[in-house]
């Protein structure tokens, strides 16, 4: 009898230290993740990681919500705005109201990109405009707020950011930048 209860004890233990190796590797991982958010800059201070102005974004080729496959960067487009949007964010709801006016003002490409599905109201209001839902490149776009908009041209440099909660802000800054690097081109 003290036999069997030895190796039901023996069992029981191993199978407890597999589990802990487990859940260990698993937090570990986690953790890994989590710092892999942060760099340290020069005068060792840590920051969250974030695209800048004059880098190149990362490519990506992905379908949209209407079955068009879309590249980024473009080279049909001089610019495309990536738009950075939220179904439970209140300034993104205002931007789909009055992004008709931008969209028909310049002839970019407008890409609108969400880790969800968006209203389809929220859809309807930017006809012209792309719609991609992809956890992936919010997460490779370093993107934590919304609504968060990057100006890029065809050769995938960032020309502008804007990471704005203000709608009339956010308008203002989007019409400046647009005017500015059409004027330019």
């Amino acid at each position: 009898m003290s036999e069997k209860w030895y190796v039901i004890s023996n069992i029981t233990l191993w199978i407890v230290v597999i589990f802990q190796t487990i859940l260990i590797l698993y937090l570990g991982r986690l953790v890994g993740q989590f710092l892999n958010r942060f760099r340290i800059r020069e005068n060792k201070q840590i920051e969250e990681k974030s695209l800048a102005v004059g880098q190149k974004v990362p490519v990506f080729q992905k379908n949209s919500m209407e079955g068009k496959t879309l590249v980024v960067p473009s080279d049909a487009y001089e610019y495309t705005l990536l738009l950075f949007v939220s179904n439970t964010c209140s300034s993104c709801k205002e931007l789909f109201k009055k992004m008709p006016d931008v969209i028909n003002k310049y002839d970019i490409n407008y890409i609108f990109v969400s880790s969800e599905i968006l209203d389809s109201s929220m859809m309807q209001s930017s006809s012209n405009a792309h719609f991609i839902v992809s956890a992936d490149i919010v997460e490779d776009f370093f993107v934590h707020t919304a609504p968060y908009i990057l100006l890029i041209d065809k050769l995938g440099e960032i020309k502008h950011i804007a990471d704005l909660s203000n709608f009339g802000e956010l308008i203002m800054k989007l019409d400046s930048i647009l005017e500015q690097e059409l004027v330019n081109v």
